[in-house]
């Protein structure tokens, strides 16, 4: 797992190494409950072939940037946005 960032409302943002659809990591949030009671919701989001997101992420408005050891059109790595 790559390093983690906080957004502004307080959710936890990382990546994973393995998981998701393809088995080749996740980008995932971890929202803290509203008002400190309750559990955290976490939200996953597969990417669309194995990556190895091991990079973490960066927040930039609504946008998620990374980058991954493998994947993209030569399987030589690949720098990635998700819209959230």
């Amino acid at each position: 797992m790559g390093g983690v960032m906080f957004n502004g409302a307080g959710a936890l943002y990382g990546t994973t190494q393995a998981g998701g659809k393809e088995k080749g990591g996740t980008v995932f949030s971890l929202s803290p409950p509203l008002g400190g009671v309750g559990n955290w919701t976490i939200a996953s989001f597969p990417l669309a072939q194995p990556n190895f997101t091991e990079y973490g992420v960066l927040l930039l408005g609504n946008d998620i940037f990374g980058a991954s050891t493998y994947g993209g059109a030569n399987r030589m790595g690949m720098v990635f946005e998700l819209q959230r």
